[in-house]
């Protein structure tokens, strides 16, 4: 709870740097919506959680909220303000590449690499083949190699992993 203040002057720091690279000029706003919006929002979800908790055990929770306050108005308003002080006195981040005036013509790509079958048959293979390998590997060591067990295992995580990948569910 208090490591999270604490980095409050590196959140100024680098949202006025990057603020001043995009040529933005009110500082105080900045500071004011840097300091408040993320760690108010924490604020309040955590007054929340103390009220609800209030509810259910009947814990006084007037010392915890008061607490939390002072560490967000000491802590972490004051490190905001310098932070955004000191990113504001840095000079505007330079771009390293140079950008041709002149614009070129982009090249036509072909058609054949974006028909469906191709595409399905392509992104398809790598993770079948990568599975039916792991698949081969653990049945052999463990019952000896029975190849129509292993194909249809393989087919249905493959199945399910692109079908996964296509609804852009994050697998962890």
């Amino acid at each position: 709870m208090i490591s999270f203040p604490c980095f409050s002057a590196l959140n100024g720091y680098v949202s006025a740097r990057l603020y001043k690279f995009f040529n933005g000029t009110y500082w105080l706003p900045l500071t004011f919506l840097t300091s408040v919006s993320l760690t108010g929002f924490v604020y309040a979800c955590l007054t929340v959680m103390n009220i609800c908790e209030f509810i259910e055990t009947e814990k006084n929770i007037v010392s915890d909220i008061y607490i939390m306050l002072m560490i967000w108005v000491t802590l972490n308003i004051p490190l905001c303000l310098v932070g955004t002080y000191a990113g504001f006195r840095q000079q505007k981040l330079q771009v390293v590449t140079k950008v041709n005036k002149v614009p070129r013509e982009a090249k036509q790509e072909p058609t054949c690499l974006l028909n469906p079958l191709l595409c399905m048959l392509f992104c398809s293979s790598v993770p079948f083949s990568l599975i039916y390998y792991h698949f081969y590997r653990i049945f052999d060591s463990v019952s000896g190699s029975q190849h129509i067990t292993i194909l249809h295992a393989s087919i249905h995580i493959t199945f399910l992993l692109l079908a996964l990948i296509i609804c852009e569910v994050a697998i962890i």
